[in-house]
């Protein structure tokens, strides 16, 4: 298991909340995400949408066929990673798997890491009822409204 450590502040008081956020399996592999936030202006819970290829850790016996053996985390600006949510929108086992997650904050003018986690096994996970996403038809989305890049490097695992 892997436990956190969340710090709150109300009225003065210091809360310390340890969370236990996920259970690793042994084998997995790991794609890092750098999101550029390019506009000027914090970005809360904010959506982002990527275009993986799965196809390829699937039949290279990395990833379950149905894709639950994905997770997300964002490398937070305490340098700690946290679990965020997401949602496969379509295409698992393809090479254009259509996959959004929400990251908590994004600073002006600033990178995020993002890094997306894979297994043959399935992850244990809090349970996902907050995620409330907003998705668009592939026609209403625009580079106009676009703020944030998205660029995905680094595998880890082989």
């Amino acid at each position: 298991m892997k436990e956190k450590i969340k710090k709150y502040v109300f009225g003065g008081i210091i809360i310390l909340i340890s969370l236990t956020l996920l259970f690793f399996p042994k084998k997995v592999y790991r794609k890092e995400i750098t999101i550029t936030e390019q506009a000027g202006i914090n970005l809360e819970d904010y959506q982002i949408r990527i275009i993986v290829d799965t196809a390829t850790p699937i039949r290279e016996g990395k990833m379950n066929p149905d894709c639950s053996g994905i997770r997300f985390t964002w490398l937070t600006p305490c340098m700690s990673e946290e679990e965020i949510p997401h949602w496969i929108a379509y295409g698992c086992n393809t090479n254009e798997t259509e996959i959004w997650f929400r990251v908590p904050f994004i600073p002006a003018n600033s990178n995020v890491t993002v890094y997306m986690y894979y297994s043959r096994r399935s992850f244990y996970s809090p349970d996902k009822s907050d995620m409330n996403a907003v998705f668009y038809e592939k026609s209403e989305i625009s580079e106009a409204n676009v703020y944030a890049c998205v660029n995905i490097t680094n595998f880890y695992g082989g």
